[in-house]
């Protein structure tokens, strides 16, 4: 009887020890959070206030020397060769930030965030 009893009160305080160990890992895995983005980079939105600070207007439409003379007052690095980036446009081709941003992202330029596939790299594949 001795042994029985034993075995009853280790199993019950080894299922005691597991439901109080358990119980904050439930409530932990009950609450949810939402995946945390990652932070936009605030480089794009900084070229574009330099260059409405020297008097263009939100939206306006610079040629790639202009927006890079802006992104090297921000990062103070230079930016790409327009021909780099656009091989066939005229250096003085007028586009928006976003059309920038978009063209020197796809160059790996530092401060903007880029999706390349170290895979495409390894392929020879451009995008």
């Amino acid at each position: 009887m001795k042994e029985v009893l034993k075995t009853l009160l280790i199993l019950a305080g080894g299922g005691l020890a597991v439901w109080y160990f358990m119980r904050g890992r439930q409530a932990a895995a009950t609450e949810t959070t939402p995946a945390a983005a990652p932070p936009p980079s605030p480089t794009k939105d900084l070229v574009e206030a330099a260059a409405m600070q020297a008097g263009f207007p939100k939206g306006s439409l610079l040629n790639c020397d202009q927006w890079n003379y802006f992104y090297q007052q921000v990062r103070g690095i230079p930016g790409p060769d327009p021909l780099d980036v656009w091989p066939n446009r005229e250096r003085s081709y007028q586009m928006t930030i976003e059309e920038w941003w978009t063209g020197v992202s796809a160059k790996g330029l530092s401060g903007v965030r880029t999706w390349r596939d170290p895979a495409f790299d390894a392929w020879g594949i451009r995008c």
